[in-house]
């Protein structure tokens, strides 16, 4: 099911409406591609939000392992009707973040270290770079603290329990961890 586009023609057998700002949009059931693929990529698009080195077989692997099987898709996936399953968005998203990787490349390169992980009160960060600013994000995406200078802590005492991802820049390279407040 998905959204009609408001300029569409033809007609469809509307399965639901949704109002917003005082008019409704129909939304209809149909499938194929024209269907999934704007969604799937949507999808994308939020995985790489979240963790952009992400590579095309991580996403593909993410999305086969996330994808979700019932009733109408029956146990027997991958198959021609549903592929590997229903896409999972929020699945898809979380394990993306699950995947920012703390020990890599990357960081050996910039000689970050980021402790404690789970977190507490209190977020201490360790660069042999100079760091312009410090962005924290919920799971949700919601950007929760910024600092715009180099600073060693953060205070993250009145952060809800969770998972966070720590934006660190460096003069333009933007680093992303994963963190976890207790």
């Amino acid at each position: 099911m998905s959204s009609i586009s408001s300029f569409a023609t033809e007609d469809f057998s509307s399965s639901n409406l949704v109002s917003f700002e005082g008019r409704d949009y129909p939304f209809a059931v149909l499938s194929g591609t024209s269907m999934s693929s704007p969604m799937v990529t949507g999808i994308v698009a939020l995985m790489l939000e979240a963790n952009p080195n992400l590579s095309p077989s991580s996403i593909k692997q993410i999305l086969k392992e996330t994808s979700r099987q019932d009733y109408y898709t029956t146990q027997n996936i991958p198959n021609y009707s549903w592929g590997w399953g229903k896409v999972s968005a929020l699945d898809a998203v979380k394990r993306a973040v699950e995947l920012i990787g703390l020990g890599n490349e990357v960081e050996k390169e910039y000689g970050i270290n980021i402790y404690p992980n789970p977190m507490n009160d209190k977020l201490n960060i360790v660069s042999k770079n100079n760091i312009k600013s410090i962005e924290l994000y919920d799971i949700m995406g919601r950007k929760r603290i910024v600092v715009e200078s180099n600073t060693n802590s953060l205070d993250v005492s009145k952060l809800e329990k969770g998972v966070y991802i720590i934006a660190i820049n460096l003069d333009g390279k933007v680093l992303r961890y994963k963190t976890i407040k207790n």
